[in-house]
């Protein structure tokens, strides 16, 4: 039994140490807090700050990126892929019309495709723009043709015939000779 109170007072004594270590390290904890408080608003401040220029170096840049891409694009689809397809074309034709061995064809082959390299790219028709534009003329000249036609034809109001002139006023002859009539 002495044995298991001395276990007791020596766990009462460690639990004692350790509240008062406890409490020694939440007051230091609280110290620590506050001065690290005011230089950890400082950097929150700071780093606000540099994102906010990082933000207004980086949109322009993006815009000119962005631009940068769509001309790149363009160019490659109004020049590159039309040139490629044209010089492609050019050797298959090249390739299936040359008579001879493979080192003929593939002479044939490269220039070809250097003479359709050197062409200039070939102008469109604009075909369908071509009839918009001639069917537009016809017809503006079709309607101004049916307007002054209808113009030119005599009008007719209905409205405007005299259609009472028609109908007979009874007079105070007449009703007297109907009155005659029916006495009789």
């Amino acid at each position: 039994m002495f044995c298991c109170r001395s276990k007791k007072k020596k766990a009462k004594k460690k639990a004692a140490q350790a509240q008062d270590l406890m409490a020694q390290a939440g007051a230091v904890a609280s110290q620590a807090a506050e001065k690290i408080r005011p230089v950890a608003a400082h950097l929150a401040t700071q780093a606000q700050e540099l994102a906010h220029q990082g933000k207004e170096w980086v949109a322009p840049k993006a815009a000119q990126a962005a631009q940068l891409a769509a001309e790149a694009k363009d160019k490659a689809v109004t020049d590159y892929i039309p040139k490629a397809k044209r010089v492609a074309r050019a050797a298959v034709d090249a390739a299936r019309t040359t008579e001879g061995d493979l080192k003929t064809k593939a002479q044939a082959v490269q220039a070809s495709a250097t003479a359709a390299l050197a062409d200039p790219k070939p102008k469109k028709k604009r075909r369908f723009l071509k009839l918009t534009g001639t069917l537009a003329i016809l017809g503006g000249a079709a309607g101004a043709a049916v307007l002054l036609w209808k113009r030119s034809q005599p009008v007719e109001d209905p409205w405007a015939e005299s259609y009472w002139e028609d109908v007979e006023v009874p007079t105070e002859d007449s009703d007297e000779a109907e009155s005659g009539k029916h006495k009789a």
